[in-house]
């Protein structure tokens, strides 16, 4: 994984479309982003673009500590779409690459629409981030109509263009 210095911080402009993707403590720095993104809003004229976070706890009622402020920014509009993966609330985990697969016309239109849209990926950058970006692949293949080969090359694509930016931890 490549370091990204500066580079993880969010577009200084609000017609920038992105996806942010932070499970557990991944979460934190988008909380900075949207309070930003929040107060470009209330100083713009201009229509913003759309904003999706996807956010992965294990149980809604003990872990997901910032899920009214979340829902404050869904509904004061700074955050387009918030997709929440509780993994252990059901028998089969749900992750947030599940959620991404599932949801993935929406994600496919984002990334492949929008010259400019951004992806960042923050948290554990071992299983959660390879799962992530298995899971951008194959929303490029089965809603962008991409091959396997060209959606990795997307993805490659995206990362060297700056425009998919990965603040990743490894653990041990």
């Amino acid at each position: 994984s490549r370091r990204t210095g500066g580079k993880f911080k969010p577009p200084a402009e609000l017609d920038v479309p992105y996806v942010m993707i932070g499970p557990g403590t991944g979460v934190a720095p988008f909380l900075g982003f949207l309070q930003q993104r929040s107060v470009l809003c209330v100083d713009s004229k201009k229509p913003a673009a759309d904003v999706a976070l996807y956010f992965g706890c294990r149980r809604r009622d003990t872990d997901h500590i910032y899920e009214k402020e979340l829902d404050r920014f869904v509904e004061g509009g700074t955050l387009s779409y918030l997709s929440v993966a509780c993994s252990r609330e059901q028998e089969h985990k749900i992750y947030v690459q599940d959620k991404i697969k599932a949801e993935g016309e929406q994600l496919s239109k984002l990334l492949i629409e929008n010259e400019k849209s951004m992806v960042y990926i923050c948290g554990d950058g071992g299983e959660m981030v390879r799962g992530v970006v298995e899971g951008l692949t194959c929303v490029l293949q089965d809603h962008g109509g991409m091959s396997t080969e060209d959606a990795k090359l997307k993805m490659i694509a995206l990362e060297r263009s700056d425009r998919l930016i990965k603040d990743v931890w490894y653990w041990g």
